[in-house]
């Protein structure tokens, strides 16, 4: 009975199982129950094989979990990115400016310019020499230069090199050489007057550090009485030279002048003094080869020096 009815199935496993149940002896009837389990569990086992168990289903197993795919890593912050590529920064470059600021009748140094360049003011050396150090490398920079007696003067440059020399000339505003030869007429004019309300006047043709040279010519000159040995001199020197003569010429000539810029210069001359004194005058003569040394102050030229080189005198 139980051979008719298993045999319906069609799979290998059936078959088998049907080969184990003729095999299978039904003699005791005890044996059914577990007959009956194998038989179900068997049907369970090619009903499985068709379509899945209703009661227990198999996960499914998707095909990213059978070829997973690398996963794509989370964008990093913006602080752990790395950065673009830019230009690297300009370096910096920086030079020095230098020069000599100098009169350009003359060619000689004015000490007392200044010189600006961006916010730096410097005054020049006493041998005219100007320094600007670190100053950045740039195509449009101006210097300007001052000094009183001169004309201001600005210059224009480019600076793209380690060290930019710039000589500067500044034109003088007045003529020197012609001042001097002015000054001597007008010293002249005003002892030959001899004229004591002159004395002031004279007196301010000298300046306050005055001296004549300390050598035997010069000291011998001063013996005659034509000039002042030092500044608080002059006025007791020119008071006592009008007292004693009726008359005085006092001449300046061969005068050549040698200006070292619009407030310093020199000359080298010939002095005539010719006095006359009673009225059958006595006439004396000193000539004398000089040198005097002058000095441009607040109110004008000032001798500073004075220096004989050969004195004679005719009575």
């Amino acid at each position: 009975m139980f051979q008719k009815v298993f045999h319906v199935s069609r799979s290998v496993a059936d078959i088998r199982f049907l080969s184990f149940i003729r095999t299978f002896q039904l003699s005791d009837d005890r044996t059914l129950p577990v007959l009956v389990t194998l038989i179900l569990a068997v049907a369970c086992i090619g009903c499985g094989e068709d379509s899945p168990s209703p009661s227990v289903q198999q996960p499914e197993i998707s095909q990213e979990t059978e070829n997973p795919q690398p996963l794509e890593d989370p964008q990093e912050p913006e602080a752990l990115q790395q950065p673009e590529a830019s230009e690297e920064p300009e370096i910096l470059q920086f030079g020095a400016v230098t020069g000599f600021i100098t009169d350009a009748s003359t060619g000689n140094p004015i000490p007392w310019a200044t010189v600006t360049l961006l916010d730096q003011t410097v005054e020049v050396e006493r041998d005219g020499r100007y320094v600007f150090q670190q100053i950045g490398y740039a195509e449009a920079l101006r210097l300007t230069i001052e000094a009183g007696d001169y004309e201001t003067q600005t210059e224009d440059f480019v600076l793209d090199i380690e060290h930019l020399r710039m000589n500067v000339s500044l034109n003088p505003l007045t003529d020197s050489d012609a001042e001097i030869r002015q000054f001597f007429d007008t010293f002249s004019g005003l002892i030959q007057a001899r004229d004591i309300n002159n004395l002031g006047a004279i007196q301010a043709h000298f300046s306050e550090v005055y001296l004549v040279s300390d050598d035997p010519v010069t000291r011998f000159g001063l013996a005659t009485g034509v000039i002042p040995e030092k500044a608080e001199k002059v006025i007791p020197s020119m008071t006592k030279l009008f007292e004693e003569f009726d008359a005085i010429q006092f001449r300046f000539h061969d005068i050549q002048v040698d200006v070292t810029h619009s407030r310093k210069a020199s000359a080298r001359l010939n002095l005539d003094v010719i006095t006359e004194k009673g009225p059958r005058p006595d006439r004396n003569e000193i000539t004398a080869e000089c040198r005097m040394d002058f000095r441009k102050e607040t109110l004008g030229w000032k001798i500073i020096f004075w220096q004989l080189f050969k004195v004679d005198i005719h009575l």
